[in-house]
């Protein structure tokens, strides 16, 4: 298998072959093994018949009977070995291709990948007006199809590629899908408008008259357009001449990757939510009687989905979230704003050795962002956050991901020592 590992026509293709071609190879060999047992045991048997001619004529017809129930118990036994063996294969065959190959660390990291990209456009679309001025008029259409089943495209990325380590290795195919499915058009429309406009002046008796006529204007519209192909139609296309791979990608779409705890059902309603019991407080302990609160409110809505621009408490973004557990705790009035208008508004930056729980983590270029935030969570200690990804729940930030768009801590200013229902 080392061997095979090493050849050409091994290491030129892509990960996913290389798997089949493992599982191919290693049936090849299973067969060669047994076939070398069954020669051996032919040989064996031949070498050993005339002996056993000998023997038997000596002994007579008893012994002969003993030999050959043996011999046949034998050969009875090494086909119900075979048996067990190939249903075997056959069990963990099926497990495979029904279930998601990569970390569910690196699956959560490919997800957020392309929700970054989505989260872009929303901010994109939703800025139009400060991003192209001296319009009369902005018409955005679209803006409503932005999202994405997650498990069509986790189902893709492992038909394609197989296991997968680290999201830099298909960052490029997770961007063309994007663009694939998502186009947005910019489309000015000028009208010419007429406005009345009335101007007064004095006549020759003295007397102040006023008269009107009606003057024409251009009227400016920008029209945003956003198209979407839907993600399954794009990858049965690339799929259409690779069989295996869209078998493979259908069974994973239909077993959901075996991870629907992880990321839910994804049926379209966004009011789901998801339980799983490791999406929850990992055993922190608060003694401090604010954060004690800030969490008790902020733990509430573990499991409910990311809806980017959403306000609560049905679902969230991460800064409406973050806002919505300090004003609803009683710890602080924190209207709702983005992840860097907290940092600027409510926050003093603080040095990572200083943090403790109850401050607030904040992110940089999880998406294209037009501010140097874009994400932010609110700190639990022991390396743990709660923050809204999709769903909200408790995270490690000392995984690749956290640590490389890390930006920094914030404390917030004004907390009472003791809240006022207390």
């Amino acid at each position: 298998m080392e061997e095979f590992k090493k050849s050409s026509d091994y290491q030129n293709t892509s990960r996913l072959r290389q798997f089949f071609k493992r599982r191919q190879y290693k049936k090849q060999l299973q067969k060669k093994y047994k076939e070398r047992i069954k020669n051996g045991l032919k040989k064996s048997l031949a070498k050993g018949s005339k002996k056993f001619a000998e023997f038997i004529k000596e002994r007579g017809k008893k012994i002969m009977f003993l030999i050959l129930l043996v011999v046949g118990t034998f050969f009875m036994l090494f086909q119900a070995g075979s048996m067990v063996m190939n249903i075997g294969t056959g069990t963990i065959s099926d497990t495979v291709s029904t279930t998601y190959l990569s970390s569910e660390e690196t699956l959560r990291n490919i997800n957020q990948e392309f929700s970054s990209l989505e989260q872009g456009l929303q901010e994109e679309m939703e800025s139009v007006e400060e991003t192209h001025p001296g319009y009369d008029e902005y018409i955005i259409n679209g803006k409503e199809r932005i999202s994405h089943n997650v498990h069509e495209l986790l189902s893709y990325i492992t038909s394609r590629y197989g296991v997968v380590k680290e999201v830099s290795e298909i960052a490029g195919e997770i961007q063309q899908l994007f663009n694939q499915m998502y186009t947005l058009t910019y489309d000015e429309e000028i009208e010419i408008r007429y406005k009345t406009v009335t101007s007064s002046y004095t006549d020759e008796a003295g007397n102040e008259q006023t008269e009107s006529h009606e003057e024409a204007y251009e009227y400016k519209k920008l029209i945003v357009n956003l198209e979407k192909r839907e993600m399954d139609d794009i990858i049965r296309e690339v799929f259409n001449s690779y069989p295996n791979n869209l078998v493979h990608y259908e069974a994973l779409l239909s077993s959901k990757g075996n991870m629907e705890l992880v990321f839910g059902s994804d049926n379209g309603d966004l009011s789901e939510i998801i339980n799983n019991p490791d999406f929850s407080n990992p055993g922190i302990a608060f003694d401090d009687v604010t954060v004690k609160a800030l969490f008790n409110e902020a733990e509430k809505h573990i499991g409910k989905k990311y809806v980017f621009g959403a306000n609560g408490p049905n679902n969230f973004d991460c800064s409406s979230f973050v806002c919505w557990s300090f004003t609803h705790s009683g710890v602080k009035n924190m209207p709702r704003t983005t992840a860097w208008g907290i940092y600027k508004t409510y926050c003093s930056p603080i040095s990572p050795s200083e943090a403790k729980a109850g401050d607030i983590i904040f992110f940089k270029n999880t998406y294209n962002s037009k501010s140097p935030i874009s994400h932010v969570g609110i700190y639990a200690g022991d390396g743990m956050m709660i923050h809204a990804g999709n769903p909200i729940r408790f995270v490690s930030i000392n995984t690749p991901y956290w640590i490389e768009h890390f930006y920094g801590f914030g404390r917030v200013s004004g907390i009472p020592d003791t809240l006022p229902y207390q």
